[in-house]
Parts: C-alpha cells; sequence; structure tokens
C-alpha cells in the first residue's frame, strides 16, 4: 500500500512540526506542546492480530534532560495527547523515545493503561537504529536492530498488552504536561504495506521507514 499522507490525519496545533505528505519535521519542540496527528482506520482494524512495524531513527538533539515524544501509536481513542490517555486509563499502546530527568536514553514501548513497559537504554545520538513491532494476541514486541537489513539486534523488548481490536494509528504524539525542554528530529513514511481481514480478525504488517529524529 502506499505511504501515509499525514496531512490527512487530525492535527493538533503542532506549532513546532512541519507536516507534508510523508514527514514530520520537529524543531525543538518543548514537551509541553500541543503536538500529534492521528488517523481513523476503522473500528476493530488493529484487532488481536499480527503486526509488523518498521521505522528508523536518529535522535538529533534535545533542550535539556526531561523531554520526549512518541512516533507511534495504536488506540481507540482519537487526537488525544499520552497524558489524556494515563489519566483517563485509556486503553492504548504507544512506542517512546525519552531523555528522562537523570538523562538515561530510553526507547521504549509501553501499554496504558497497566503501565506495562519495557525499555532500552542507553540509545546514541546520531546512532540510527532500525526497530520492528509486532503484536500477536496480547503479547507486544519491539526489536530493535542497529542495520537496515534487520540482522544486528540490539534489545527486544516484550510487554503484555490488552487484546483490543484497535480503530486509531498515531504517526506522532507527545506527552503534553508542564515540563518545557525541547526535542527536535524529524518522523517519515509510516507504511501500511499488507493488509487481509476476514471479520475483526486479519493481518497487518506496518511499516515506518526512514524516521530520522
Amino acid at each position: 500500500m502506499a505511504k501515509e499522507d499525514y496531512t490527512t490525519y487530525v492535527a493538533a496545533t503542532n506549532t513546532s512540526l512541519a507536516v507534508s505528505a510523508n514527514d514530520i519535521v520537529v524543531t525543538a519542540m518543548p514537551r509541553n506542546e500541543d503536538a500529534r496527528l492521528s488517523k481513523d482506520f476503522g473500528v476493530n482494524f488493529f484487532g488481536d492480530l499480527p503486526l509488523g512495524i518498521n521505522f528508523e531513527t536518529i535522535v538529533d538533539s534535545i533542550g535539556a534532560d526531561g523531554t520526549a515524544f512518541y512516533p507511534f501509536g495504536l488506540s481507540d481513542t482519537a487526537n488525544s495527547d499520552v497524558k489524556a490517555h494515563v489519566d483517563g486509563a485509556l486503553d492504548s499502546i504507544f512506542v517512546w523515545h525519552l531523555v528522562d530527568g537523570v538523562g538515561s536514553r530510553q526507547i521504549g514501548l509501553i501499554h496504558y493503561p497497566t503501565s506495562n513497559n519495557d525499555i532500552f537504554a542507553p540509545f546514541g545520538f546520531g546512532t540510527q537504529y532500525y526497530p520492528k513491532f509486532t503484536r500477536l494476541d496480547t503479547t507486544a514486541v519491539l526489536k530493535i536492530y542497529d542495520d537496515e537489513v534487520q540482522t544486528s539486534l540490539a534489545d527486544t523488548l516484550t510487554i503484555t498488552t490488552s487484546a483490543t481490536e484497535f480503530r486509531y494509528m498515531y504517526g506522532f504524539n507527545t506527552f503534553k504536561d508542564a515540563i518545557v525542554t525541547t526535542i527536535t528530529g524529524d518522523v517519515n513514511n509510516h507504511e501500511l504495506l499488507d493488509v487481509a481481514v476476514v471479520g475483526n480478525q486479519g493481518s497487518y504488517f506496518v511499516e515506518l521507514q526512514g524516521m530520522v529524529w
């Protein structure tokens, strides 16, 4: 299938984002900014089925410790920041890239409302990674590779999720709390490559290629 067109996604204010058809440029975005992009794929589209999501990522810079953004998510709630998912106990899965308040550089996988999570740390500034996300039943896995052909495995993250058949995909999200530290980078080329749906079940392969931070 064609690459996702971000101009068709529901957008928030997105002051620090420059959004084009296949690219989201993030420039010194503070963690408290109202910045996100979500798309409605229809009821039960991302269900109890395998998902494949590939993406490339480089973290360029941050303003200070304690900042994050989320380059991918699945939820049954549209156009809501990650803090709203936490506070509202909204069923969802997100991938984060963050530097916490003590400088730990993390790529993480988390399910809400359980907060089941697993992290890879530290990621290197200027180092490109090639993670692959999969989900089967209530198990979600993020394999983090450091080569494009995905033969050199840096880490594998595994969490337990709900069996919810999600409706919305997030191409970008933020936590949006009071913290004002910033992050700079780029997200691009989300692509759903294979969809075969029978009733509420199906096979999906979702690819995020060329994500540069």
